[in-house]
């Protein structure tokens, strides 16, 4: 029979246990400095399991902990030493895992090698971390003292597994964002509030052949230019200037000339990093390099010349043999002749496939040559209805052109091209009987040509379709009427690119079909719109007779857009200011003073709609919209809403500073004399 425990209250008893509580927090004590110095879980079950031998004295002590992937490992001590052997308590793991309540057992049936149990699980805010179990323990010890020492040491170890596996998840999310990162096509570059440079991954070393530690070091390692030549000192570039005035730049094409000679050109954005405060802590930027996008718009250029020479060159060949040909009939039966007139005819088609697919190609590019000058539209008209006859058209042409038409600011020869496709896409769908109308009609802007016809009409679901490229609007025309599809679409980019529009009404199938265009009236214009301080918000825009390049500010959320926009203009010579948050844009309009302005139709958080009437309290520049729909009832908000002109995406540059020269010539009105 078991005697019961009776504690030693001598004076000898009470010192022994005394050393033995001063030892025992001593254990702790070691405990809570390996816990500060490693969050290696290995390393943590290894001192627990050590700490809890010493404490309990029990033959076995095992520490279980959830490793990486969900797996369970474990530490065991036997006589202090670390065990191999497989743990017998097995069952009773199980156990403590699936109840998460300790477990106190004085004798342990149907396991021969162990004894007494205490079981302990470790859980840190709900969620199971590990358990602590302790076998065989000796007799003098009173197992619910022991059990609570050993709740105690649980808690602290739960506490520090919880710390290893969140230190292991962010060591894995850093892993990921370090691959991410490092294989960013971009170079990407952090700094802190003190300009030391604390990321930089590949491409920025690649970009720039080493790596730097500060960013006033980085910023002088080459000489910097604006797009516009102008020089960029090392203060005003983009990183520096979200890390001291805490503001974003975004888009700011940089060029770079090294001391060895190597030239690279760069779209730098950047962004201040701040702290719950406010305060900017630091700089994110991102660079990339522009020379694979330059070097393919190049190749995109030298591919369209070879295919001009190329294929033009042989044609005119076969052309002029044919015509010579057939200009000396002598010698040469009916059959010949015919032969021969099927050349001519075949080798003009191709002519114009070839010009049809290099113009379509320009116009994506965005490289149509347009020259417009003051023209008499009344010339092109002759001209055009003039080819069109000599074409072999049936129809006749009805023109009716007022006594008092202006001249347009167009390129006759462009416009000639966009009125011979409108009369021979009348004429495809038109019974011969039928005259086609071509119209036109003015105002104190605009000329606008309406081609109408009386033929097979445009089904309303196809209406949205007709200026795009190869679009067919009747399947069932066979082989007789079938095109190309790319005559419309090149009407639309010809159009756009003189600041014009292009559009088509039918009453449906069998209604016929009108096709109409504007050009812009031709006047002599300064390039920057005066100001008008009368009615309203300020006019923002230079003072009379100012030879200062007029200032855009473009809005849009679209970096590559953006880029864009900011070549386009600074190539024709304007001053373009550009950004992507729209909380930062009448900061922009306040400091710059826009001449004009270009607003995307859908920004975020915010419409264009609702950021027009915000810019309207400070200003009264003009503005364009950008809209990537065909939605009329978008364009009919936003010129209600107060913008003067929209243009809808994508669109050439041609076709965009056309437009713009548009507006801030309506703006200034008639020349003063």
């Amino acid at each position: 029979m078991t005697q019961p425990h009776h504690p030693d209250l001598s004076l000898a008893g009470l010192l022994s246990r005394l050393e033995r509580l001063q030892a025992d927090f001593a254990l702790v004590t070691d405990l809570f400095s390996t816990f500060s110095r490693t969050l290696e879980p290995v390393a943590i079950s290894l001192e627990v399991a050590r700490v809890v031998w010493d404490l309990t004295g029990a033959a076995r002590v095992r520490v279980s902990y959830q490793g990486e992937q969900d797996l369970w490992q474990s530490v065991t001590l036997a006589d202090g030493r670390e065990d191999r052997v497989a743990w017998a308590a097995g069952a009773l793991t199980t156990r403590l895992a699936a109840e998460q309540e300790p477990v106190c057992l004085k004798s342990v049936t149907g396991i021969p090698e162990v004894g007494s149990y205490l079981g302990v699980p470790l859980v840190f805010e709900g969620v199971l971390t590990g358990t602590l179990e302790a076998a065989d323990l000796p007799e003098t010890h009173r197992l619910d003292d022991t059990m609570r020492v050993l709740q105690f040491v649980a808690g602290m170890a739960a506490v520090a597994f919880n710390n290893a596996r969140l230190l292991t998840l962010a060591q894995e999310e850093h892993r990921r964002l370090e691959a991410v990162v490092d294989g960013s096509p971009a170079g990407i570059l952090v700094t802190d509030a003190g300009g030391n440079i604390v990321l930089q991954n590949r491409e920025v070393q690649h970009l720039y052949r080493r790596a730097y530690s500060r960013l006033d070091e980085f910023e002088r390692a080459a000489v910097v230019r604006r797009a516009d030549g102008r020089l960029w000192l090392p203060e005003e570039q983009p990183l520096q200037h979200a890390l001291r005035r805490g503001e974003p730049v975004a888009l700011e094409e940089l060029h770079y000339e090294f001391p060895d000679g190597r030239k690279l050109t760069q779209l730098v954005s950047a962004r201040p990093i701040c702290s719950s405060d406010g305060k900017v802590s630091g700089v994110i930027a991102i660079l990339q390099d522009m020379g694979p996008l330059e070097q393919a718009e190049r190749r995109r250029s030298e591919f369209l010349g070879m295919v001009s020479h190329e294929l033009r060159s042989p044609l005119t060949a076969i052309k002029g043999a044919a015509a010579m040909a057939l200009s000396s009939r002598m010698g040469k039966d009916s059959e010949t002749l015919e032969l021969l007139q099927v050349i001519d005819q075949q080798a003009d088609k191709l002519r114009d496939l070839v010009n049809n697919l290099l113009d379509i190609t320009r116009i994506e590019a965005g490289i149509l040559s347009i020259s417009a000058t003051p023209t008499d539209f009344r010339a092109v008209v002759e001209e055009a209805v003039g080819t069109f006859i000599r074409g072999g058209a049936p129809q006749q042409v009805q023109v009716r052109l007022p006594d008092s038409l202006p001249r347009v600011q167009a390129d006759g020869r462009r416009v000639a091209q966009v009125l011979t496709n409108l009369l021979s896409n009348a004429s495809k769908f038109c019974p011969p009987s039928f005259p086609i109308a071509l119209e036109a009609q003015s105002d104190a802007s605009h000329v606008a040509v309406h081609v109408r016809d009386r033929g097979r009409g445009i089904p309303p679901d196809k209406l949205p379709l007709l200026f795009k490229k190869f679009s067919q609007v009747h399947e069932d025309s066979g082989r007789a009427l079938a095109g190309t599809g790319l005559g419309l679409a090149i009407c639309k980019g010809i159009v756009e690119a003189h600041g014009g529009r292009i559009w088509a009404e039918s009453g449906g199938v069998g209604q016929g079909a009108t096709f109409g265009f504007t050009l812009p009236v031709a006047t002599v214009v300064p390039l920057v719109a005066p100001v008008d301080a009368s009615g309203g918000a300020e006019r923002v825009g230079r003072p009379n007779g100012t030879t200062q390049r007029a200032r855009i500010v473009s809005v849009d959320d679209d970096p590559q857009v953006l880029r864009y926009i900011r070549r386009s203009l600074e190539e024709a010579g304007y001053q373009a200011v550009v950004t992507g948050d729209p909380d930062h844009c009448l900061k922009l309009v306040e400091e710059q003073r826009p001449d004009l302005m270009i607003l995307d139709f859908v920004l975020p958080g915010v419409s264009g709609i609702d950021l027009l009437g915000r810019i309207r309290q400070v200003s009264a520049a003009p503005v364009i919209f950008l809209t990537g729909t065909d939605q009329g009832e978008n364009m009919v908000r936003a010129l209600k809403a107060g913008a003067d002109d929209y243009i809808t995406k994508p669109f050439s540059p041609s076709e965009l500073l056309a437009r713009i020269e548009v507006v801030l010539r309506r703006r200034q009105g008639p020349p003063q004399m």
